[in-house]
């Protein structure tokens, strides 16, 4: 099984993929960076995109927007490659010897995917298929776990299990086939704001970002999510590139 490996970086930081060269320096094989749009330096260019609404363009973030359109240029080379493709953001920490731990993951499935999430951001809600039309929905503290309880979750020794993904929020790393990511790409286009129902009292909130305006569409793939993670961002709420100052969608403060 080939799965080729994208990382999306920014040119103007190359501390954070230098950064995650070193963090991961024993957990991944052949990868590539991919360039990804820079909503700030970008924004002239973004602007006249068909890719965004101007609902869009006035709501989310500009770097929000910008690691949006990274995601979709990650989705394209998957459907020009035709490969099963590995896409993770530059401050991910990865479990070591990651492809394999996923091909036996994918070998083992009893069922087909679209897309197979690897984590999720703690600062967040997820909400999955623990037991047959039975969901759970948690929060989590610490929602910003440092370098070493990331490194503790990942590398656990604990027998992963995969759910069926009902909503979660962060895009840490996952693994999405080509005609996933062709049916994605004309499903998620143009970007646009909506609410997004979790539902069990946490609050309606609207989709300021891709990994909260794709919760909308999971009901029409199929969604997978492995427990416990193997891959989780630092997600540094001081350095995000792609906040609010005040986010609308962190639910574990």
């Amino acid at each position: 099984m080939d799965i080729q490996t994208l990382v999306i970086t920014l040119d103007k930081t190359p501390e954070r993929s230098n950064a995650f060269k070193k963090r991961n320096s024993t957990s991944l094989g052949k990868y590539q960076f991919i360039s990804g749009v820079d909503g700030l330096s970008e924004w002239s260019v973004i602007i006249r995109s068909r890719l965004v609404t101007q609902e869009a363009l006035n709501s989310w973030s500009k770097g929000a927007i910008g690691s949006a359109l990274s995601h979709l240029q990650c989705w394209k080379k998957c459907i020009e490659s035709n490969q099963l493709t590995l896409i993770i953001e530059d401050d991910a920490l990865v479990a070591n010897d990651i492809q394999s731990k996923i091909i036996n993951i994918i070998n083992n499935l009893t069922h087909d995917f679209d897309i197979l999430h690897l984590g999720w951001n703690f600062d967040s809600v997820l909400k999955a298929e623990i037991f047959p039309q039975i969901n759970f929905i948690s929060l989590f503290d610490d929602p910003y776990p440092n370098e070493e309880k990331i490194n503790n979750i990942i590398e656990t020794e604990e027998p992963r299990k995969v759910i069926r993904l009902v909503n979660s929020l962060g895009f840490p790393g996952y693994v999405i086939t080509p005609s996933a990511a062709k049916r994605l790409l004309n499903l998620i286009c143009p970007l646009r704001t909506e609410s997004v129902r979790i539902g069990r009292g946490i609050p309606v909130f609207e989709s300021y970002s891709l990994d909260s305006l794709i919760n909308n569409l999971y009901n029409e793939f199929s969604v997978w999510i492995t427990l416990p993670p193997l891959i989780i961002a630092l997600n540094n709420s001081e350095s995000s590139l792609t906040r609010f100052s005040t986010n609308p969608q962190s639910f574990g403060q």
